[in-house]
């Protein structure tokens, strides 16, 4: 009887890794350590003492979708792209850099209207409307074992709940005459930008976090921080060297995932129970994140234009994903760590 059970149990495991690791590579994880000193200043600017603590993702995945020459989808790529992250008790700090080939300037939206480019903050404009349309976006389900058997919310093909941020690297429009047409996407984000960005969530409304530092302290919580610099390199030739390396630093608070630090989530019972992984509660101690908590977490992007004609590339992503683009579970898993040493991350 014991041999059957424990057999019954083998084939549920194995079912379960079936369902989601299907066609696609294990998921990965990434344990994010605590801050062992000074948190990372947001400015765009980082090293690797203010960064201390934390370890680099691994390579993007090449996405299986028809922006990508077949022969790429699911390989491991050799494009440069990686990220880290630490924590505190507050907030989450997370690094990307972006090597690229091509950086768009900014100031090509659809109705060819290149004095108003940005004049609509945060909703894509800057990036969608683009010709070339490159970006980096991130997809988080905080906290989703709490609230659902292990693995219903990542298997491939489902599109989980989450929260979606989006950024658009982009350099200043500026004709021959010195005339600014369309400002830069890089800076320290301010109350209205730069750098612009779009976000949203499954939640009623879209998820806009604070980020003015004014309106952040009226509402009793940290705000939103965003900034990013295209880290240029002189003399390198635009689509067949490195012309830059973005890097983009952001510290997103806890509450940011809340109600507290975002004011236009609706009331929760009025809302699906399913949706309930996208909201962060504090616990009887006041925190919103412990040990061990799990988060569904991927980078994806798209990648620039000099690529694309170069290599039949054009998006990827940090966890590898099913057809269909970036919407697509599974995603990789952030383990919130005790440790603030680093520590080589794994593959479930």
């Amino acid at each position: 009887m014991k041999k059957i059970l424990l057999f019954a149990s083998l084939m549920m495991i194995v079912a379960v890794s079936t369902s989601l690791c299907q066609d696609v590579a294990e998921v990965r994880t990434y344990n994010v350590n605590r801050v062992p000193g000074d948190p990372p200043v947001i400015d765009g600017e980082w090293t690797e003492e203010e960064w201390a603590g934390s370890e680099w993702s691994g390579d993007f995945y090449g996405t299986r979708h028809s922006y990508n020459d077949a022969s790429l989808w699911g390989e491991v790529l050799d494009i440069g792209y990686q990220w880290r992250a630490l924590w505190d008790d507050d907030q989450v700090y997370i690094l990307i850099i972006m090597p690229m080939l091509y950086i768009n300037p900014n100031g090509l939206v659809w109705p060819e209207d290149l004095v108003d480019a940005l004049v609509a903050d945060d909703v894509g404009y800057a990036g969608w409307g683009n010709g070339q349309c490159l970006n980096v976006e991130f997809f988080v389900t905080p906290n989703w074992p709490t609230f659902v058997e292990w693995g219903e919310l990542n298997e491939v093909g489902t599109d989980p709940p989450n929260y979606h941020f989006a950024y658009f690297p982009l350099l200043a429009d500026i004709d021959e005459s010195g005339t600014e047409w369309a400002p830069s996407n890089f800076g320290v984000r301010g109350a209205e930008g730069p750098p612009f960005f779009a976000t949203s969530h499954d939640l009623p409304g879209d998820w806009l976090p604070i980020t003015d530092p004014a309106a952040a302290e009226d509402a009793g919580v940290l705000p939103f921080q965003l900034a990013a610099l295209p880290h240029l390199i002189e003399g390198a030739v635009a689509g067949e060297e490195i012309v830059g390396i973005p890097a983009m630093e952001l510290a997103v608070p806890y509450t940011s995932l809340s109600f507290e630090g975002s004011p236009d989530i609706t009331d929760i019972l009025d809302t699906p129970v399913d949706l309930e992984p996208l909201v962060l509660v504090p616990d009887e101690d006041g925190k919103y994140v412990n040990v061990g908590d799990e988060w569904l977490f991927n980078w994806c992007c798209y990648i620039d234009g000099a690529r694309l004609e170069k290599q039949g590339l054009g998006l990827a992503n940090w966890n590898d994903m099913g057809e269909g683009g970036f919407h697509n579970a599974p995603r990789g898993i952030l383990i919130f760590a005790e440790g603030t040493a680093v520590a080589s991350w794994m593959m479930y």
